[in-house]
């Protein structure tokens, strides 16, 4: 897959996809096809930060303090907004306390859009 593709429109229906889950093992969207399927995604390999990263730079500004500023400020945004730890799911503005597992999420999600 390239690492431009194209952004998806809100309401188009996933391409179906395969990921490792375990060493061993993987798992495919098309495994969940009919039922609620909540992706979330993190940027890894692709992402600018990770594969052009200037380590020196980075173990330089680490050092220096150079974005403490801006971690702090980062992290009292969080703090307002209420999260506590990550991962922090919010459903319609709503921070989820509860369970992560399939049958907890599906519940909350349809009683956030009952």
């Amino acid at each position: 897959m390239s690492a431009h593709a194209t952004p998806l429109l809100p309401g188009t229906s996933a391409p179906d996809f395969e990921l490792p889950s375990t060493p061993d093992q993987t798992v495919s969207l098309a495994d969940f096809r009919g039922q609620p399927v909540i992706l979330a995604f993190y940027p890894e390999d692709w992402s600018p930060v990770c594969s052009e990263l200037d380590v020196g730079s980075f173990g330089r500004e680490l050092t220096e303090h150079v974005h403490a500023a801006r971690v702090h400020e980062d992290f009292l945004s969080g703090v307002r907004s209420g999260v506590n730890g990550t991962p922090t799911l919010f459903i319609n503005g709503a921070r989820h306390d509860d369970s992560y597992e399939f049958e907890t999420l599906l519940s909350a999600l349809r009683r956030a859009a009952a």
